[in-house]
């Protein structure tokens, strides 16, 4: 990796809790949770606070996460909540978890029973089709998630602070198109691999900082070439794949992922907010 900007964001995906994120605490900043790309980080950043997508990077066992989920409940869910038990995540102001599935669902009600961080713990309930009433549901949810933040941590979420926070995550949204654009040329800018770690240092960063590293980043891709022109170009369609090591392992056998469908890939950004 030539670039300076490519090589920072690449060690800050390493470790979940970034120097950068810990700076931003020392400063009085305060860290909320999310799991899923399903949960609107907007409001959390329209409450004056760092949405961190939760994940489990570097875990390599789950002997205390498997006390809680059977060996049938997905890597992912056992990992994380291992680190959840060790106290890794006790840097986390707050944490918002969701029905994304049946395993994120239980893990609410392990968390709820299990450990004593953090103070503020919500569930938000999302609608899994697409209707007037799952719509109007989901709205009542977002409601109360709005309302819960709002007391727990003393601030008033106004509609101003919220157009705020969508103009900024739609400037990331397409910031990551433009990357991606730069994934799928001819000979590509950027590897699937180095892609995902940009995306994955960037839900665990203030987004401002992060918006101005993509920024800095897409000016430093511009006449790159990270591989070959010739290779055979895939596209990978995957769950929650938080390991780099994945894709590198996959694109050092000969070829280049050029296009995903990820949790941590294009579902993260590819819908912008419409700011009307």
């Amino acid at each position: 990796m030539s670039s300076s900007v490519l090589q920072r964001l690449h060690l800050l995906a390493a470790d979940p809790f970034n120097p950068v994120l810990h700076d931003y605490q020392q400063q009085g900043g305060k860290v909320v949770g999310l799991f899923c790309s399903y949960v609107p980080e907007e409001l959390v950043m329209a409450a004056g606070m760092t949405p961190f997508r939760m994940r489990a990077t570097g875990s390599t066992k789950t002997s205390l996460g498997d006390g809680w989920f059977s060996s049938l409940n997905c890597s992912y869910v056992r990992h994380l909540f291992d680190l959840a038990l060790q106290g890794r995540f006790r840097f986390l102001d707050g944490v918002v978890l969701m029905n994304s599935c049946d395993h994120v669902r239980r893990m609410y009600d392990n968390w709820r029973a299990a450990l004593d961080y953090p103070a503020f713990i919500h569930f938000l309930a999302v609608p899994h089709n697409r209707n007037r009433l799952a719509l109007e549901w989901y709205l009542q949810e977002l409601g109360l998630l709005r309302q819960a933040l709002e007391e727990r941590f003393s601030v008033t979420i106004s509609d101003d602070s919220l157009r705020e926070a969508i103009a900024l995550s739609n400037r990331i949204r397409r910031s990551l198109a433009r990357l991606y654009e730069l994934r799928r040329a001819d000979p590509p800018a950027i590897t699937g691999a180095e892609t995902l770690g940009v995306i994955m240092a960037g839900t665990a960063l203030p987004r401002a900082a992060f918006a101005r590293m993509l920024d800095e980043l897409l000016h430093e891709l511009e006449g790159r070439q990270a591989c070959p022109a010739d290779l055979p170009r895939i596209g990978l369609l995957s769950g929650c794949l938080e390991e780099i090591g994945h894709l590198e392992l996959i694109e050092k056998l000969g070829c280049v992922v050029v296009d995903d469908s990820l949790c941590f890939g294009r579902r993260y950004f590819d819908t912008p907010v419409d700011e009307d």
